[in-house]
């Protein structure tokens, strides 16, 4: 049983459905506006450039229209939590985004980057912990890192946020401890 929470965050995808709706509706917006500029001014465009859109924005709508859909008919549920002495992650089927963390064993919060042939890489927010673990933290849900981290610093004031990005750049330099 969970002890009362100083933190929770609770966002199901039905919820976030919207997002896709609101995608489909700027495709179609988008396909509007050049629908309605290429019979207003006929020729103006490059018959190219109308053809394609057409065809792109067309398939974005149906496709963002089908998650949309599919989204708010699932069930599916992202937790985050903060007790006293844990920090519990649920992210729907995937297992590598969901954990449960003893707050004692967190190092710091930290954003990640690694740094690759094609450049710089996404920056990821994560936990370090002191046996030197890191887990990723999704805010595809729309969590809040600073919300978590003052939850957890309530009852461990000693854990922060690093405040520089955490660079990589494989076979050259490793995240720093």
């Amino acid at each position: 049983m969970l002890k009362t929470p100083l933190y929770e965050y609770e966002k199901s995808l039905k919820q976030r459905a919207i997002i896709f709706f609101n995608m489909c509706a700027m495709s179609l917006l988008y396909l509007a506006g050049i629908v309605g500029y290429d019979i207003y001014k006929p020729g103006a465009m490059p018959e190219d450039l109308v053809f394609w859109s057409k065809i792109i924005f067309s398939i974005a709508a149906i496709i963002t229209l089908i998650i949309g859909i599919k989204a708010r008919k699932s069930d599916k549920i992202y937790r985050a939590i903060v007790t006293t002495d844990r920090l519990i992650i649920e992210y729907p089927d995937v297992e590598q985004w969901s954990f449960d963390l003893p707050l004692k064993d967190i190092k710091r919060f930290e954003k990640r980057q690694a740094l690759g042939g094609g450049g710089p890489g996404i920056i990821h927010d994560g936990i370090l912990m002191k046996d030197g673990t890191y887990h990723e933290i999704s805010v595809n849900y729309g969590v809040s890192i600073g919300k978590m981290l003052k939850a957890v610093q309530r009852t461990h004031p000693d854990i922060e946020q690093r405040k520089t990005i955490n660079k990589s750049a494989p076979g050259i330099k490793d995240y720093d401890d």
